[in-house]
Formats: C-alpha cells, structure tokens, sequence
C-alpha cells in the first residue's frame, strides 16, 4: 500500500490535449488518485508525447507544436513558450538532452515528427539549432538522448521510425554527404531479426544509464 507519508507524484497527458497533475499517495475510496492541477499546455489537439525535467514539461501534439511548461508554487502548470512552426506533421516524440548536473533544468530538447524529421532545439536562443530531414523512411516515433553524460556521451541522440530502423547521432559533429543528407554515427535494423515476420515491427530503443 502506498503510505500518505511520501507524495508520488504522476504526471499524465492524454488525446484531449490535457496535463494531468496526481498525487498518488493520496487516493480516495474507489481508490483513485487525488487530482492536483491540469493544463492544455496551449494544445488544441492531443498530446502524443511528453518529457520532464526539474519541473519543465515539454509536449508533443497532434497539432504539429511543441510546448515547454512549468509547475508554478501557486499550483498552476503555465505556458512558457510554444513552438507551432517546428514540425509539417504530429508531433510523435520530444526528449530533453541530459545535462552534467542532473539537478539542473535542460536548455536542449529534441522531437521527432510524422514528416520524417527530427528537430534539435536551444531554448536559450529563438533560432533552431538543427533539423535533420529525411530521419526515417516511416516517420519518427521515437527521440531518446543518451543520459550517460561521461565521456561526451550526453551528445549522443537515438532515434527510431516506422521504417524499423535505429540510428544514433552525435549533435556535435553531424556530418553530411555529397547531397546534403545527415548521415548518423550508427544505423542498425532490429527488425531483421523478425525477417520472417509477415509485418513491420515497431522498435522502441531506450539508452541504458550505466
């Protein structure tokens, strides 16, 4: 049983757009979670995807933008900034980047998107900092930083798409070729392992912090 002593505190979102504050530890009779505060977080269509970090929460739509909120001490999730212009297509996954001190807010996200790219961001400064076209043949579902941050390995984002491909980038030195694709660090397709499989499997890779 979950003790009142210790808040646990639950964040949610869902396809009607809202973030969902719960408090765990205190539930009711029909055990359910005591609500504490909700937000649209500026959407107007679903939220596919969600990240937090030291209070800031980053959200993916339906609607093709990406939001960055925060958890006020009067209670309220508030709007920081909206970016309505990043993606042509839903927005499937947003991650922020690792930071040395983990008790430090991240100024670095990145999302991936429907329209096959993923876009990196400093929200330090009003301009994008790189988009990478043409990620995965199926759209993007899935952006993950590496939180091992020894070794500069914080700079090092996976991605997967419908395409059953994992590709790995480091931000720091993306490179191109002859016709300006991006060319990752490392490409490889789980999916072959299923080759007899008469469908396309949907990878989910998650860096291990170790």
């Amino acid at each position: 049983n979950l003790t009142n002593t210790i808040p646990l505190h639950l964040l949610t979102s869902a396809d009607d757009g809202i973030v969902k504050l719960w408090d765990i530890s205190q539930c009711n009779q029909q055990s359910l979670p005591k609500e504490i505060l909700s937000s649209n977080c500026s959407h107007n269509k679903g939220i596919f995807a969600m990240d937090e970090r030291c209070g800031l929460i980053l959200t993916g739509s339906k609607d093709r933008s990406v939001a960055i909120s925060t958890i006020l001490p009067s209670g309220i999730i508030q709007l920081q900034h909206s970016y309505e212009d990043i993606h042509n297509s839903v927005v499937k996954s947003v991650s922020w980047k690792s930071e040395i001190n983990e008790n430090e807010s991240s100024k670095i996200f990145a999302s991936g998107s429907q329209d096959y790219s993923v876009c990196i961001y400093d929200i330090r400064s009003s301009k994008e900092k790189t988009r990478i076209e043409g990620v995965h043949s199926g759209g993007v579902h899935t952006v993950n930083w590496n939180p091992y941050i020894n070794d500069s390995g914080e700079f090092f984002l996976m991605t997967s798409g419908y395409d059953s491909k994992v590709k790995i980038y480091d931000i720091r030195t993306l490179s191109s070729s002859k016709d300006n694709e991006t060319l990752p660090l490392f490409t490889f397709q789980p999916d072959e392992m299923y080759r007899n499989e008469k469908r396309t499997s949907i990878i989910t890779p998650h860096f291990l912090n170790s």
